[in-house]
């Protein structure tokens, strides 16, 4: 299973969240994020998101010299 999906919203914004099982999983600010035909809905705000990518390295073990702060800044 994934560890970590990167989403992006409607804005633009893209942020990490972190799988807690294959439909569910948690942002860097605590809000819970649910899968819902295809698309990631945040239970907390009713925002919608799409997912763009994996977060490989950290599925692999590997790690970046910064720290990761998606969606708190523009990328």
């Amino acid at each position: 299973m994934k560890d970590v999906v990167v989403l992006e919203t409607a804005r633009g914004s893209r942020f990490e969240i972190r799988l807690e099982n294959w439909g569910s999983g948690l942002d860097i600010l605590r809000r819970r994020w649910v899968l819902v035909d295809r698309a990631w809905v945040c239970v907390d705000s009713g925002e919608a998101a799409q997912e763009v990518a994996v977060a490989w390295t950290r599925i692999f073990g590997g790690h970046k010299s910064s720290v990761q702060i998606y969606g708190l800044l523009p990328v």
